[in-house]
């Protein structure tokens, strides 16, 4: 019975993370082409890109996709660390929007859509197409995974070991956090730890206390594992992944902190705020996951600029940024022939200028 049951919660565990990893691959190749020129049209409107923020988090799946192309962008004078510091914030609320997955109630057509999807990836010959079927096969292996976990937690909350377990996990918090932050950093994706979380409260295998540390130790783990990871960058590539780590410790702070000194009726303030919005316990986490975000967010927003300044002292930019930065076709018109082309001049006018400093470099290193 034990191996029975163990087999499925590992092959539910093996699917969910193999459906994370195609829907989030495919959606990045998908999305990218589309979210730079959004990106490039958003610098001076906060609104347009507070939203592409909330889009590239949700459809890319990873912060990470987006700062890779917010970096690309700001190597080339494209966009500066203030213009980009916006979406990154938001791109956290559209990662947050993912936990909402759990919630949707299409478990029914789970088999239907990996069947449909899989034979259209045998099948299909263009290429768009075929990522596009990919993605949507992903997602269904996610969703499939996740009831296999599911059914298979419920069935160990009646063994006296497991409840043990529980109720250890439900007398320290802090063992929860632990549990999110350690996991996070070795499967290196939060939202698949979060997503986990939120499903498993409505088996009745993690109480909603214990569900909410994991998230908040997710949302760490994550954050300094990739401080680590990026700890041999230099430069401007740094600075955005100095903000998204600052973002993820602010709000993991001030949601811990929360989480222990504001209650209302002996619950957790952001808990009592969730169960006004819903009664069921899975959208409630859901929401817990989305406010553990949102005042990061507003934070950033009021101090951006010290945030700024701060991340441009850890990390100021470096004399191979300086040298790379685009100076005309930046400010260039696509659209318009007669300013685009004139400044494309310039610009590799000044390329060929700097030629001898490139070859300077090269003969020091």
């Amino acid at each position: 019975m034990y191996a029975n049951i163990f087999a499925q919660v590992l092959a539910g565990l093996g699917l969910f993370f193999v459906g994370i990893k195609l829907l989030s691959s495919n959606m990045q190749q998908l999305a990218s082409a589309r979210l730079r020129q959004l990106i490039g049209k958003a610098t001076s409107k906060p609104l347009l890109a507070s939203l592409i923020g909330i889009a590239g988090g949700f459809i890319m799946q990873k912060p990470s996709g987006v700062i890779a192309i917010l970096a690309g962008m700001q190597s080339g004078g494209l966009i500066t660390l203030r213009q980009a510091m916006p979406i990154i914030a938001w791109c956290n609320i559209g990662l947050a929007l993912l936990a909402f997955y759990v919630v949707i109630p299409i478990s029914v057509g789970v088999s239907f859509i990996i069947g449909v999807s899989g034979l259209a990836m045998m099948f299909l010959k263009n290429k768009k197409r075929i990522v596009l079927a990919t993605a949507i096969f992903g997602a269904a292996l996610l969703f499939y995974g996740l009831d296999q976990m599911k059914e298979g937690t419920a069935a160990l909350r009646q063994f006296e070991w497991f409840q043990h377990g529980m109720l250890l996990a439900d007398k320290s918090p802090m063992l929860a956090l632990c549990i999110g932050a350690l996991t996070a950093a070795l499967t290196q994706s939060f939202i698949a730890i979060a997503i986990m979380a939120v499903s498993l409260v409505d088996t009745g295998a993690l109480g909603a206390p214990q569900a909410m540390m994991i998230i908040y130790g997710a949302n760490f783990g994550v954050g300094f594992f990739r401080r680590m990871m990026t700890a041999s960058l230099t430069g401007e590539s740094k600075q955005l992944f100095l903000y998204q780590n600052f973002f993820r410790y602010v709000g993991t702070f001030g949601s811990v902190l929360l989480f222990y000194v504001a209650r209302v009726e002996g619950k957790p303030l952001m808990l009592y705020v969730a169960e006004l919005f819903s009664n069921h316990v899975s959208t409630q986490m859901a929401l817990v996951f989305l406010f553990c975000n949102l005042p990061a967010v507003l934070v950033g927003g009021m101090f951006q600029e010290r945030f700024a300044r701060l991340v441009e002292r850890l990390s100021p930019p470096s004399e191979e940024d300086l040298l790379t930065r685009l100076s005309f076709i930046s400010t260039a018109d696509p659209t318009d022939q007669e300013d685009a082309i004139p400044k494309i001049r310039s610009e590799l006018a000044a390329r060929i200028r700097r030629l001898a400093d490139y070859m300077g470099t090269i003969r020091k290193d």
